[in-house]
């Protein structure tokens, strides 16, 4: 398919910072502008690398809740079982990964709201640290107000 897509994310940042850009007189929709071309060409270069982000996260968060278990209350016992249950996705269906992901990431943002088992907080804190790293999306320019 001509062009992909990331020869179309590349496209439409070329033509914002090459048409649209020049017109800018007020700086804060300049620096905007600037972000939103940085995060379009950011994602031409790694939308690719997404899929694979998101199947090594949820791995390693339901192995970790995994782990976690005899120390969840029922209900969350019971989501991850539910999680861990479910029929294998299509590795081809990005919104099925999306929606599993989700559903990780839910459950484990409730283990850390209910205070999460003691012996498994440095594990949780060492993958957050680790996914944060891992991100494969990085935008060279922030948004205004971004640090």
């Amino acid at each position: 398919m001509r062009p992909n897509v990331s020869e179309q994310l590349a496209g439409v940042a070329r033509i914002l910072a090459d048409t649209v850009a020049p017109a800018l007189v007020d700086p804060y929709p300049a620096d905007i502008l600037g972000g939103l071309i940085a995060t379009l060409d950011a994602l031409a270069v790694s939308w690719a690398d997404v899929p694979a982000y998101l199947a090594w996260d949820a791995g390693e968060t339901m192995a970790l809740l995994t782990d976690a278990s005899p120390a969840l209350d029922a209900e969350q016992r019971g989501r991850l079982a539910t999680l861990a249950g479910a029929p294998a996705r299509d590795p081809l269906d990005l919104r099925a990964l999306e929606d599993h992901h989700r559903a990780v990431l839910e459950l484990l943002a409730d283990v850390i709201a209910a205070g999460p088992p003691p012996d498994a907080t440095p594990r949780i804190a060492a993958h957050l640290r680790e996914r944060a790293t891992r991100f494969p999306v990085v935008a060279a320019q922030r948004m205004p107000g971004q640090r």
